[in-house]
Formats: structure tokens, C-alpha cells, sequence
């Protein structure tokens, strides 16, 4: 799987580069479409097995960095809270009539 950006608040930003190649994820191989075997002809994504740890547990990776060695990391994981809401359901919407202006609260919905 290849890393090409990080979010600014993860805590993999400081451990993990942009042009990384995430070889091996907890032991298990990963393959270049982001799955890795279960049993003779199943495959699951590489997200199940961070889905299986707990926020503050800590993920063993194997990388491909520079293109020219192999690094093994650790990523502690953590819970990111989205900067913009996703939704904003059971409140009365805010909102501020100036000028022939309409300005409201920022959400997903708006930015799509």
C-alpha cells in the first residue's frame, strides 16, 4: 500500500513518510490492493487488522522507505475527531443574515 499523504493530526505523521510502501502490517503480508490472506482463497483488507485494536494499542509496520530499504515502525493508534462535523442532526441550525449573506455552520454536506 502505498502512503501518499498523512493527515496533519495523525500520529503516524511523524513516523511515516510520504512514498512509503507499507509491506507488512502486524505480521501479515500486505499486497500491493491492500488485502492480505485469511484462508486458501480469502482475503480481507489491510483495515480489518487495525479495526482489531483499541485506541492507545500500538501497530507493528514494516515499510519500504526511499526506495532502497526495508524500516520497521510502530504507530500508536489514536481516535481522530473530524475538524468539520459530518452532520449536525437534533439542533436548530445557527445561522446569521448580513448584508444579503447567509453564513452557517460548516459541514461535510456543504463542502460537497
Amino acid at each position: 500500500v502505498y502512503v501518499r499523504g498523512l493527515l496533519p493530526l495523525s500520529p503516524a505523521r511523524d513516523i511515516l513518510q510520504p512514498g512509503d510502501v507499507i509491506l507488512e502490517l502486524e505480521n501479515q503480508s500486505i499486497s500491493n490492493d491492500g488485502t492480505f490472506y485469511v484462508g486458501f482463497q480469502e482475503r480481507l483488507s489491510f483495515v480489518y487488522l487495525i479495526q482489531l485494536k483499541f485506541p492507545g494499542q500500538k501497530v507493528h509496520l514494516k515499510v519500504w522507505r526511499d526506495k532502497t530499504r526495508e524500516v520497521s515502525v510502530e504507530v500508536a493508534l489514536q481516535h481522530l475527531a473530524p475538524l468539520v462535523p459530518i452532520t449536525v442532526q437534533d439542533t436548530m441550525q445557527s445561522w446569521f443574515l448580513y448584508g444579503g449573506m447567509l453564513f452557517v455552520p460548516l459541514t461535510v454536506s456543504y463542502l460537497q
